[in-house]
């Protein structure tokens, strides 16, 4: 593996230095016996620093160390100039020592920084349509394309912050934002990160939006709530929708078909152009692209599944109830494959980790995902492949595991990637 568009390491400039060219030295190189030890010592060190000056002289640059060729600062990019310099430098270095090390410092952080690229086999898992594989780590972005065969992974900044992030893979970069007000950070493809920048510089979250090229992010404060769909290239807002006066962040979670879901008073509702839906008075199981998993008792606690497009209409799911309501405490919602026929749903149990459930949309039945979780697991620890074929889960130490749903067969494809903690999809173009 090397980094994407790096150069000569700083070996190659020492190595220059201590070469004088093509032709060899015409002096004659066998010690001269007749010439005292001393005078042999002064001749040969007056020489070296005299070959030293020259080259330092004529060879533009090289009184920089550590400067690899072609490699820019961190900053502001610089265009390299198109006219090679003829002229030496007359003016002394001013630099200190200490600027000296962090200017090295700084060039090997934007070398560090830079993706660096894998060629895996083609065709992994059997995929040959265009969609890619995204997961963050505590410091790097990992971005997997398995119709080529590709693993780029592109080195993130200290998130400072120990609290929930979003992970979104758009278009052309992935956005790593922090609920809290911290700066956030984009890796676009090919690129090295960068902090996010206008609207999306505040702190929050961010929400899958109508299309890969948007997001939905809430903004204001109470009497004044809203959720307005940007652009993610230039955070331009397009579209705004009211909230409750008492709606808060972690109140909304993504519908997983492009819009947003509010946690509120009696229920879980639906944000729309018109205003609030309810869509149930019991708990959201999982949201997808065309239908949400419910749960809802009557009044006797008589409980019954049940699957809700996205149009209002209810179907009861056959078999046993889903749920796992007398364990106490918060169950995050699970995820809908694409094509609407089964949901990974988390179950509640005694242990501190929930698991995870294959549940079939149509008969209700059920299937225990084999895989051990985190105590933090959620909707961003799993993630289907866009043409439902595989999903995607992230296991207690961050492995990536790659269960079939027809079999519930568990692989771990890519045993050498970094530990991550969250997954995002990038469906094809």
């Amino acid at each position: 593996m090397r980094p994407e568009g790096s150069g000569a390491g700083p070996n190659r400039d020492v190595l220059d230095l201590g070469t004088l060219g093509d032709g060899d030295d015409p002096r004659d190189p066998r010690p001269d016996r007749a010439r005292p030890a001393r005078s042999r010592v002064l001749v040969g060190a007056a020489a070296a620093v005299a070959v030293l000056v020259l080259l330092l002289v004529v060879t533009p640059g090289r009184g920089q160390p550590g400067r690899a060729a072609g490699t820019q600062r961190t900053g502001t990019p610089t265009q390299p100039s198109t006219q090679p310099s003829t002229q030496p430098s007359t003016q002394p270095s001013r630099q200190s020592s200490t600027q000296t090390s962090t200017q090295t410092s700084t060039q090997t952080s934007t070398l560090t920084s830079m993706p660096v690229t894998t060629g895996l086999r083609p065709h992994l898992l059997g995929v040959t349509a265009s969609w890619e594989l995204f997961g963050r780590g505590d410091d790097v972005v990992v971005r997997i394309q398995p119709a080529l065969g590709r693993l780029t992974q592109t080195q993130l900044p200290y998130l400072q912050s120990t609290g929930p992030v979003t992970f979104l893979a758009l278009r052309d970069r992935a956005l790593i934002r922090p609920l809290d007000v911290v700066p956030g950070y984009q890796v676009r493809d090919g690129q090295p990160a960068g902090e996010l920048g206008g609207d999306l510089r505040a702190g929050g979250p961010l929400f899958p939006g109508t299309d890969p090229d948007h997001v939905w992010m809430v903004v204001g404060d109470p009497g004044g709530v809203e959720l307005v769909l940007v652009r993610a290239d230039d955070s331009r807002r397009e579209r705004a929708l009211p909230l409750p006066s008492d709606a808060a962040q972690y109140n909304v979670i993504a519908d997983g078909a492009g819009s947003v879901l509010l946690y509120g008073i009696g229920g879980v509702y639906a944000i729309r152009s018109d205003g609030l839906h309810r869509i149930t008075t019991g708990d959201l199981l999982a949201a997808g692209p065309t239908a949400w998993l419910t749960l809802e008792c009557d009044e006797r606690y008589r409980c019954t599944t049940f699957r809700r497009d996205h149009f209002g209409h209810a179907t009861a799911l056959p078999g046993a109830t889903l749920g796992s309501g007398s364990f106490g405490g918060y169950t995050p919602p699970g995820v809908i494959s694409p094509d609407g026929t089964r949901a990974a749903v988390f179950q509640r149990t005694q242990e501190p980790a929930p698991v995870l459930d294959l549940v079939d949309v149509r008969s209700g039945a059920r299937r225990r995902v084999q895989v051990v979780l985190g105590d933090g697991a959620d909707a961003s620890s799993v993630t289907w492949s866009p043409d439902s074929r595989w999903l995607f889960v992230l296991d207690e130490g961050g492995r990536l595991r790659v269960v079939d749903p027809t079999t519930g067969a568990v692989t771990e494809p890519l045993p050498d990637l970094p530990r991550l903690v969250q997954l995002s999809i990038r469906p094809a173009p």
